[in-house]
């Protein structure tokens, strides 16, 4: 059995985190079961509209350093990474985050991408960031929608508006990879497939797969 850490980096509802760790296990393979831990305190998903928001990398670390002996690897369950520096300064298990191993694949691919994000704002920050993981050349656009993360209740309308920016980011680059900027649009992303069809890429499963690879080549190895 695999045992993946999942580490949401904000405070949420319990209900919530329960459905982000049943669909994360839902993308899982056999043989592996993911745990998904929020944080206890600090910042909420609602915190994550402000200009002015810093992630809680520091309980990030906290986090892992306090579970990291039950588990066989671990993700920062947020796109962006927060605090993946921090936690993988102390870990003693592989750790990576859905952006970075999404712009691996991306790297390995070749191929160019435009971004689905909940925000505007962030968009500067993903460029900087995408650059430093040596994937800027590849990344050509970026489309958002109006999503507040955690938000459980308005699942039709999203996968709709979800949808309509993924056809909009194809009207222009048709042979472009879709990526989804939001670990929260895990949840939608198969009904996402069913409607826009073609390549849509969910960057938590990305870092699943990548860490489940991880573990395997790890057994083999050793």
């Amino acid at each position: 059995m695999k045992r993946i850490l999942a580490i949401i980096p904000f405070v949420l509802d319990r209900e919530v985190a329960a459905a982000h760790a049943e669909a994360l296990n839902n993308v899982a393979s056999a043989g592996t079961l993911i745990t998904a831990v929020p944080l206890t305190s600090g910042p909420t998903p609602a915190d994550y509209d402000r200009p002015d928001f810093v992630h809680a990398t520091r309980e990030v670390a906290e986090i892992l350093e306090s579970c990291q002996s039950d588990f066989d690897a671990a993700f920062i369950s947020c796109f962006e990474d927060p605090g993946l520096e921090e936690a993988r300064a102390i870990a003693r298990i592989p750790v990576t985050g859905p952006l970075e191993a999404t712009m691996g694949l991306v790297r390995a691919l070749g191929e160019d991408f435009f971004l689905v994000s909940p925000d505007h704002e962030s968009e500067p920050g993903y460029r900087h960031a995408i650059g430093k993981l040596g994937a800027g050349h590849h990344f050509n656009a970026f489309e958002t929608v109006d999503f507040e993360v955690g938000n459980a209740d308005v699942h039709a309308d999203a996968v709709n508006r979800i949808a309509a920016a993924i056809l909009q980011g194809r009207t222009d680059r048709p042979n472009d990879l879709a990526i989804l900027a939001c670990t929260d649009f895990l949840r939608l992303h198969a009904d996402v497939k069913r409607m826009v069809g073609g390549r849509v890429i969910e960057p938590a499963t990305v870092a699943v797969r990548t860490l489940e690879f991880v573990l395997d080549r790890k057994i083999k190895i050793f």
